[in-house]
């Protein structure tokens, strides 16, 4: 069998295309402090992509089905409230 070679010493070759061994690098970096690997990593961030997206189709198709009247009351109520509590963000 062949061996790997590498285009950079230490760095090993990858299915992602990195940009720059600073990215590499900065990856591991957050990884090693999470406690994980580069590939679990990257599998989180399928994960946040996808929940996102399915996020984004679930709000798209309530807002095509949904009442823009009742929605804009829905959110006056729920400004009053923060304010009344104070929540941070929300203009007295």
């Amino acid at each position: 069998m062949k061996p790997k070679s590498s285009s950079a010493v230490g760095v090993e070759k990858s299915l992602i295309r990195w940009r720059g061994n600073h990215k590499l690098e900065r990856v591991r970096q957050i990884a090693s402090r999470s406690g994980q690997s580069i590939n679990q990593m990257v599998n989180s961030w399928a994960d946040m992509v996808i929940a996102q997206n399915e996020a984004e189709a679930s709000f798209l198709a309530a807002a095509a089905r949904g009442n823009p009247a009742r929605g804009l009351r829905l959110l006056d109520k729920l400004n009053r409230q923060d304010r009344q509590h104070r929540i941070a963000g929300t203009k007295p």
